[in-house]
Formats: structure tokens, C-alpha cells, sequence
């Protein structure tokens, strides 16, 4: 952190800040609304992003987590009960009815994911620097000065010995670079395979647990195969189609309320 009391050491710490990220092999940024709003952030991270390639950054905004979290609650939501429904209640079809409601939560959650997309992508396609906001005013000619710094050693064959070219190369290198860290990190996807692959494994992984148990109770190594192999791909390929078939979907209908 830069000292926010010493205006010396202050200064100071911001005409370091591209030694201290040069000298960084990654960064792991936590994305909220204000990420691209605050002078301070935004500096940063193009920072990062002129000295470092795009994948040395992940992105990943807070309502992220928040939806892979429920999704996996669903997921064991949905287990409990089709347990209980095997139990208690004699309808075959009672667990596709189960299935297709949890569907449509997860559904419901995609659309929510695909809308804080569509509104990241807003966000850097109409940004500028001069928009920002800084919590001290009096720090804003510092920051200007090393981004106007920064582009001159970045881009050394361009033109930029006024400030205000300077400033609008850099708010051009943000809308260029910022979406390709931004795609890195959450994939060409709804999001990243290796989550959603994660989260199905822990919906159906239970189960396949469970069948292959029968080992220890003189189950066919072949019946053990062919539970394998029905699991598998269901984990690893169809549901993980679906959820993306499901993301494509919602971000069709990002009008509707």
C-alpha cells in the first residue's frame, strides 16, 4: 500500500509503482462496479498490463464466487432430495420436476452473470481516465503525470509529449488490453471450464462414489466401467455444454426484466 498521509512519500510511491509491478509475476484483481470508476485501480492495472502479458492477470469480480457457491448448494440440494425422494415418495417423475426447478435457478443466476458481463464490456468501451474519481483530488496531476510517463516509455515511436495525448492513449490501451484480461479470466464461455467442471463433478460425482462401492461388496469390474463411463461424460461434457447452451441463452434475453 502507498502511504496516504506523507504527500512526499506518496509521490514517491506512485513514480514507483511500475517497479513494484514489473517486478510482480501476476495479479489477482477483485472486480466491483467501482473498479473502472477509481483513478487509483485503473492506474494500476494498466500499469500491469503494459509491462506484463495479458494472461499474467486474473479478473474476478465478486459476484463470481457468489454465484459458484449456490450453484453448488443447488447442486446439493438437489442430491438430499432426490435421496429423500427415492425414499418417501413413489413418482418416478418427481425428480425431473426436482431437476427442472434447480435448472431454472441456475438458469436465473447465468442471466444475472451475463448481465454483470454486458455491463463490464459498457464499462470499457466508454472509458476515459478523465472520468474517474479520486478520493484526494490534490493526487490526480501526480497520477496524470505518470500515466502520461508511462505511455511515452510504452509507446516510444508515438507522438506524446502533450499530456492530453498522453491520456488518451492510455484510456485507448485500457479498452484494448482490459477486455483481453478480462476474456483470459473468465473464458470464452459463461465462465471457465475447470469451475464448471468442478461444480458438476460435485453434482454427479457423489453418485458415481457410490456406485463404484459395489467394488468392495463383489461388483463386476466391468459394471464399475460402465458406471464410469456414463458419469463421466455427463460431468465432463454434457452438463458443462448445457450450462454453457444455458449462458448462451441468457445473455439473448439481457433486455427482459
Amino acid at each position: 500500500c502507498i502511504d496516504q498521509e506523507d504527500k512526499e512519500i506518496m509521490t514517491r510511491g506512485i513514480e514507483r509503482l511500475g517497479a513494484f509491478l514489473s517486478h510482480s509475476n501476476h495479479m489477482l484483481v477483485v472486480y466491483t462496479a467501482v473498479y473502472l470508476q477509481k483513478l487509483w485501480t485503473v492506474y494500476e492495472v494498466a500499469s500491469f498490463l503494459c509491462l506484463h502479458a495479458n494472461d499474467r492477470m486474473t479478473v474476478i469480480p465478486v459476484i463470481c464466487p457468489t454465484i459458484l457457491i449456490m450453484v453448488l448448494l443447488l447442486g446439493w440440494v438437489r442430491n438430499v432430495l432426490t435421496l429423500i425422494l427415492d425414499v418417501y415418495v413413489d413418482f418416478p417423475g418427481m425428480l425431473g420436476v426436482v431437476t427442472l426447478i434447480i435448472g431454472f435457478i441456475v438458469l436465473r443466476s447465468l442471466r444475472q452473470w451475463a448481465r454483470e458481463k454486458d455491463a463490464i464490456e459498457a464499462r470499457l468501451q466508454n472509458f476515459t481516465v478523465r472520468r474517474c474519481t479520486c478520493a484526494s483530488e490534490e493526487d490526480r496531476p501526480v497520477v496524470y503525470r505518470n500515466i502520461a510517463a508511462l505511455m511515452r516509455a510504452t509507446l516510444p515511436d508515438v507522438d506524446l509529449t502533450d499530456d492530453d495525448n498522453a491520456l488518451d492513449a492510455f484510456d485507448n490501451l485500457v479498452r484494448a488490453d482490459l477486455p483481453l484480461a478480462l476474456s483470459s479470466s473468465f473464458g470464452k464461455t459463461v465462465m471457465p471450464y475447470k469451475y464448471i467442471a468442478a461444480v458438476m463433478t460435485s453434482w454427479d460425482g457423489p453418485w458415481l462414489l457410490d456406485r463404484l462401492a459395489g467394488l468392495h461388496n463383489g461388483m463386476p469390474i466391468m459394471d464399475a466401467m460402465r458406471w464410469a463411463l456414463y458419469y463421466l461424460p455427463i460431468c465432463f461434457s454434457i452438463l458443462p455444454l448445457f450450462i454453457h447452451a444455458f449462458g448462451r441463452i441468457s445473455s439473448c434475453f439481457l433486455h427482459l426484466r
